[in-house]
């Protein structure tokens, strides 16, 4: 399962910016795409805490009025993670693949060419059925 695949076969379009890049380039990755209707800022595992939540609040800065996703894939359930990351200007903090599209899907503003969440997905949370 790819990550990108998951909002396309939803009606998202989605624009990924070089991984591993300066914050610099992240943000100019951003500013260069039309206004983004949301954006999601991943991790994986453990490590790249401070350079994430610079990153998110940043993107706040610049785009204070975009839903911020930030997600943690296999960084664990934790509180102060979550919080942490709601400090800095995130939305919402995903820590699963399953967990990012529903809360993608939460968060995208409403449009009529936005298919409705299943009920499927509304009811399962972070389990999501394959």
């Amino acid at each position: 399962l790819r990550p990108g695949r998951l909002p396309a076969r939803d009606g998202c379009a989605l624009h990924i910016a070089p991984p591993g890049g300066l914050v610099g380039e992240a943000m100019a990755a951003v500013d260069a795409a039309a206004p983004p209707a949301l954006v999601c800022v991943a991790a994986v595992g453990n490590g790249g805490r401070r350079r994430m939540r610079h990153l998110v609040k940043r993107l706040r800065q610049s785009q204070p009025d975009t839903p911020i996703l930030a997600a943690r894939w296999g960084a664990g359930n934790s509180s102060d993670m979550r919080a942490d990351l709601a400090t800095t200007g995130a939305d919402d903090v995903a820590i699963s693949l399953a967990e990012a599209r529903t809360e993608i899907l939460r968060l995208l503003p409403p449009d009529d060419t936005k298919p409705a969440i299943p009920d499927a997905v509304a009811r399962a949370g972070t389990e999501v059925p394959s």
